[in-house]
């Protein structure tokens, strides 16, 4: 495939990743075409006009990557500028509320050495293409140095001293670790047409859930409502999630919990559409 259709297609597989994520519902405490979540100031409108707004970037990063004679650090650096004009432009398009920040960090590396790795090796495949995402990212623990001194904390960083977490710079720097660990199994299920799309989503986010420390939920409140949280998704993955009519309930009374408790597992969110993202990038 040559350079312009690879990165083209790259776009797109990047862009259907993110409205596949907020189109899939019904997704406990969040946003989807059923309703709002724990959410007052967006609706799947509001991700729409965001996707169609960030969506030609990706094309972009994939175009940057694909240049990259090897990976180390310094390609971190070449996409970031690009990376906060797609910010500018997602905030522009929401008028200030952020829907895909989270997302534009992950799916900007993502898409950049997904070019790179099908200039090298001919294909896209999961682990070679999350270990260079992981490569380019060697220095980003130093985001997390000296914050003591620092007179301005963001929420990530506030998030670090208390908990130790370093949200989607540390899902990233891991290599998408725990989307490799406990999402793939399950969304490669889209090949079985004995499962409906809707239902492989809803089931790959629950195992997120469960598994991932989600510091959005930790932003908006603490520790042991997010530990509620991955045990009230495992409760609906044992009695079989999106795939059974008692899983589906449960998913609905979480739903409603998670409403009543503010909880919105917007991390998780972003890790879905980086596992769909992942799932059809390695089949081109």
């Amino acid at each position: 495939m040559k350079k312009k259709a690879l990165c083209r297609n790259i776009g797109e597989i990047v862009t259907k990743a993110l409205l596949y994520e907020v189109t899939a519902g019904v997704k406990p405490g969040l946003v989807d075409r059923f309703n709002t979540g724990s959410h007052t100031d967006m609706d799947i409108f509001t991700f729409i006009d965001s996707t169609c707004a960030i969506g030609r970037f990706f094309e972009d990063f994939a175009n940057i990557g694909y240049e990259w004679e090897n990976l180390s650090p310094s390609c971190l650096l070449s996409i970031r500028p690009l990376g906060i004009e797609c910010e500018k432009t997602m905030f522009a398009a929401t008028n200030g509320i952020n829907t895909h920040k989270g997302a534009v960090f992950s799916m900007s590396i993502i898409s950049a050495c997904a070019a790179y790795c099908y200039k090298i090796y001919g294909k896209i495949e999961t682990d070679t293409l999350c270990d260079s995402c992981s490569k380019i990212l060697g220095n980003i623990a130093n985001d997390f140095k000296n914050l003591e001194n620092k007179e301005k904390l963001t929420h990530g960083e506030k998030l670090y001293l208390k908990y130790g977490t370093m949200g989607i710079r540390g899902e990233a720097l891991s290599g998408f670790k725990s989307v490799r660990k406990y999402a793939l199994s399950e969304i490669k299920k889209l090949d079985n047409p004995i499962y409906k799309k809707e239902e492989v989503l809803i089931n790959t986010l629950l195992a997120l859930i469960v598994n991932v420390e989600d510091t959005n939920i930790l932003a908006r409140s603490d520790i042991q409502t997010m530990n509620l949280a991955s045990a009230v998704a495992a409760d609906c993955l044992k009695l079989g999630g999106a795939y059974t009519d008692k899983g589906k309930k449960a998913i609905l009374n979480a739903d409603k919990l998670f409403c009543e408790l503010n909880i919105s597992h917007g991390g998780c969110a972003d890790l879905l559409a980086v596992t769909i993202a992942l799932y059809f990038l390695s089949k081109i």
